[in-house]
Formats: structure tokens, C-alpha cells, sequence
């Protein structure tokens, strides 16, 4: 189905609608009235006769007052009252000045009134049409005028005269509106209401649109300057609520594109300073071996692998962030018991150690969690690293379970976070006092989160002072993160 095209700008789809919607609200009102008006037709007759055989109901109560009523009335008496009632409902229909005319038959079905020689609007061959309603028992009809094209509307009451009387049937008799001169002036006045409409649309609809459409080309134009040397934001206001929450949305994401392009060369820079002293170390040395001027190769060697771990563990580190940040890095779910799991971790981790105890107590057995072992050991080897280089004798890691799922507790025994690492720590390349590379909780941040988990950082106190900093890791029972 090809979609209704309004033109290609603001302006001229909203004066199209408003022009659209006028047409077609004339066509439907059309279509409606021209349903209706017959229905309308009948019952404007149909209310004009109501008012005259009500008035002849009314005659009938009134002159039946001076009669005996039942079987005790006489053929005599129901033949005085029969013309008394006729007599009575002219005059009452006289002062009211109804619209409707009414003719009555007598028994006999001879009409008697009006004569032959009244001056009437009833056409004289509608009796025809009465008679036909009296012997079919029909209350209503309708009498279609072979002269003038006009229709009649026709209302029946009878009165219950035994006797042959002179006015025992009334009809109700009126001129129905013409429905096709109905429809034919509602044609008329329907189109020109939407002529006029339109051309009130062209001052009013039009103005308006634009006033809509010429500040967002200029945001737009503001917009496509960006970067021509100014700094690209906007400052102008608008009267629109939705323009000025478009400028503030475009001047946010502006603010968050600044500041990853900052953090970007900030990354760079970091990077470069940091890949540059192990690589200065790493040549330097590989160029003493090379020229006999290294008396201790052994020690050079073990120089070069602890720089070029350094380098690995950074570049590994980056690289981590970078298919974090970009949904790339693929997790593969695997069940995973973590006591063994984090004493596995423990071992490798031993050399590393130096002086500082690691001690591992798990409070809860058998926790088992859906997870990627790979970056979960990543993690768990990134505060451990720097659980130790904050350490004075001791790094304590706890395991127990914690409604759905497990929680791993890193303590040490350290001078703790200042206020500004609790801040920063999860900042990319922040540097506590004695940070390495400012990457390491960057990456425990980012890839617990990855795996659906959760962290958070604080300070162990004992009688209101810090004794050691507290890392707490939530890991879900069937977190798989990103997958």
C-alpha cells in the first residue's frame, strides 16, 4: 500500500492535513446528512400530525363530556356527538393554527370534510389513498401528489362510534419536505463552508506552520555548522517546547561526544606514556645484550618479560574495554563451581604475592553460577592485583551466597580509599597513590557488569578508623551478561 504523500516540509504537511481533514469532514457530513434526511423528512411531518390528532383526541375528551359513553349512548346521541366532535376539533385546530390539515371520513367512508367546495392545499384524489388505509387497518402512509411531485404524509385516528356516524375516521394530513432540495442546499452550504474554511486556513494554518518549520531550520542550519570553529553548541531559545527540548537534547549529546572524544585522547595519551617506559626498558636492555655491554643477561631477560607482561597485561586490559564498550566481547556461559574456581585463581596468584598473605574463607559450599570463566578470572585477577599493592600483610577474599546469586568480598589491610578514590575509582586510567596503569577496576567495573553482576567499593573501619579497603562483588546464579 503506497502511503499518502503531504509534501516533503513541515509547512506543507500540516496546511495539507488541516485542508484534508476539512474535505473530508464536509464529505462525511454530507454523507450523513444525506442518510438523514429523509428520516428528517418524516418525522417533521410526523411531529405536525401528532399535533393534530392530539387535538382531535383532545375535542373527543372535551365534547364527550356531555354524552353517555359505553352501551348506554343511543345511535341518535352517538350521531350528535360524532358532528359535535368534528364541530369541536375544527375550532381547536382553527386557534392553534396548526400546520397539518385534517380530513374526515364518516362511516359510510365518504369524506365529509373538507367539502367539495372548500378551499383546501389537499389534493383531491388523496381520499383514494385514505380509503386504502381504512380497509388495510394501516395508521400511516404516504401519498405521492402525480401533479406536483409533492408527498403527503398521512396519520389516521379512529373513533369508536358503533353507530354510522358523520366523522368517524380523522386523518392527519402534511406536506413532507422535499429530502432532494434538502440534500440539494446542504450540498450548497457544506461546500461553501469549505471554501470558506480553506480560505481561512491559507491566513491562519499557514502562518502558523511556519512559524513552526522556520526556527527548525534554523536549528538545523546551527546543527550543520557544527565543528566550523565554534564550539558547536546552541544558546538561542524557543518558543516551542519540543524545538527546545530538541536543542537541549543535541546540545547534550554534543557534551557527551566532547567528552568521549577527550577521554579518547586522553586514552591515547595514557597509553603512549605508559607503553613507553616498559618499551624504553625493553630496548634498552635488548641493546646492551646485543652489544656485549650487560654483564648479567639472566637479569636483563627477566627485566624484559616483567616490562613486556606489563605491556601484555595492559594492551590485554584495553582491548577488554574496547569489545566491552562495543557489545563485541562474546561471553561463552559455562557452570562454574567458584570456591574451586577462585582457589584455582589463588595459585597463580602466589608468586605475585611476595610477603602478603592471601587467605580464602568461603562461608557457603557448592555455589555454582552460569558465568564466562575467562572474564570473571580477568576480574577477579584485577582486584587482587590491586588488593596487593595496597596491602601491608594481609588480602582476605570471602564467598558466601547472596539471594540469587553469590558474593565475593576482596579486603585488605591497606590504608583504604581517600574520598576521591571512591570518586574515581572506576574511572579509566585514574591513578590512586599507587596505582599502575589506572585500568585494572576499570575493567573489574565494566566486565562484572558484563556478565550481569554488580560491584561496589568502601572501607573497612574498626573503632571509627579505616583499616583496609573492601571491594563486594554480586555475581548472578545464571547471569550471562551480554552474550
Amino acid at each position: 500500500m503506497k502511503r499518502l504523500r503531504l509534501g516533503n516540509s513541515i509547512r506543507s504537511r500540516i496546511y495539507f492535513t488541516v485542508i484534508l481533514i476539512m474535505v473530508l469532514f464536509s464529505a462525511v457530513s454530507w454523507l450523513v446528512f444525506s442518510l438523514s434526511a429523509e428520516w428528517y423528512a418524516r418525522h417533521m411531518a410526523l411531529r405536525e400530525t401528532g399535533v393534530v390528532i392530539d387535538t382531535v383526541k383532545d375535542a373527543e375528551l372535551a365534547t364527550g363530556k356531555f354524552y353517555p359513553s359505553g352501551s348506554n349512548i343511543t345511535k341518535q346521541e352517538e350521531k350528535n356527538y360524532s358532528r359535535d366532535l368534528l364541530k369541536e376539533a375544527r375550532k381547536e385546530l382553527k386557534e392553534k393554527d396548526a400546520d397539518g390539515e385534517l380530513i374526515v371520513f364518516n362511516s359510510s367512508l365518504e369524506q365529509v370534510f373538507p367539502g367539495v367546495q372548500a378551499e383546501s392545499t389537499i389534493p383531491e384524489d388523496i381520499n383514494v389513498k385514505c380509503i386504502e388505509m381504512i380497509e388495510d387497518g394501516r395508521q400511516e402512509g404516504v401519498y405521492m401528489d402525480g401533479e406536483t411531485g409533492d408527498r403527503w404524509y398521512l396519520d389516521m385516528y379512529e373513533v369508536g362510534f358503533r353507530s354510522n356516524v358523520r366523522a368517524k375516521y380523522f386523518f392527519a394530513a402534511v406536506r413532507m419536505i422535499d429530502a432532494g432540495v434538502l440534500k440539494h442546499y446542504g450540498a450548497l452550504m457544506l461546500t461553501a463552508a469549505t471554501i470558506l474554511f480553506i480560505a481561512i486556513s491559507v491566513l491562519i494554518v499557514y502562518p502558523g506552520a511556519e512559524s513552526i518549520s522556520r526556527p527548525l531550520l534554523g536549528l538545523c542550519r546551527k546543527v550543520s555548522r557544527t565543528g566550523g570553529g565554534d564550539d558547536g553548541f546552541i544558546n538561542d531559545s524557543y518558543s516551542l517546547k519540543e524545538l527546545e527540548q530538541l536543542k537541549n537534547s543535541y546540545n547534550e549529546m554534543l557534551m557527551h561526544l566532547k567528552s568521549s572524544e577527550e577521554e579518547k585522547n586522553r586514552i591515547f595519551q595514557n597509553v603512549s606514556h605508559d607503553l613507553r617506559t616498559p618499551l624504553s626498558v625493553i630496548t634498552g636492555y635488548a641493546q646492551g645484550i646485543k652489544k656485549g655491554m650487560v654483564k648479567d643477561p639472566e637479569k636483563a631477560a627477566g627485566l624484559i618479560l616483567d616490562e613486556s607482561m606489563r605491556m601484555n597485561y595492559l594492551v590485554e586490559s584495553i582491548l577488554t574495554l574496547t569489545k566491552i564498550d562495543n557489545s563485541d566481547l562474546k561471553l561463552e556461559s559455562i557452570k562454574v563451581e567458584l570456591g574451586e574456581f577462585i582457589e584455582e585463581k589463588l595459585e597463580a596468584m602466589e608468586v605475585i604475592a611476595g610477603d602478603i598473605s592471601i587467605v580464602f574463607d568461603q562461608l557457603d559450599k557448592d555455589i555454582y553460577v552460569n558465568t564466562d570463566p575467562e572474564l570473571l578470572a580477568r576480574i577477579l585477577q584485577n582486584l587482587l592485583v590491586n588488593a596487593l599493592r595496597y596491602a601491608e600483610s594481609r588480602v582476605t577474599i570471602g564467598l558466601e551466597k547472596y539471594m540469587d546469586g553469590a558474593v565475593i568480598n576482596v579486603e585488605d589491610d591497606g590504608p583504604g580509599f581517600t574520598e576521591e578514590d571512591l570518586e574515581h575509582a572506576f574511572d579509566r586510567f585514574y591513578q590512586g597513590k599507587k596505582g599502575g596503569f589506572g585500568i585494572g577496576l576499570s575493567v573489574v567495573s565494566s566486565g562484572i557488569d558484563y556478565l550481569g553482576g554488580s560491584i561496589s567499593i568502601g572501607n573497612r573501619e574498626e573503632n571509627g578508623e579505616i583499616k583496609g579497603a573492601v571491594c563486594t562483588m554480586y555475581i548472578p546464579y545464571s547471569g550471562t551478561g551480554k552474550v
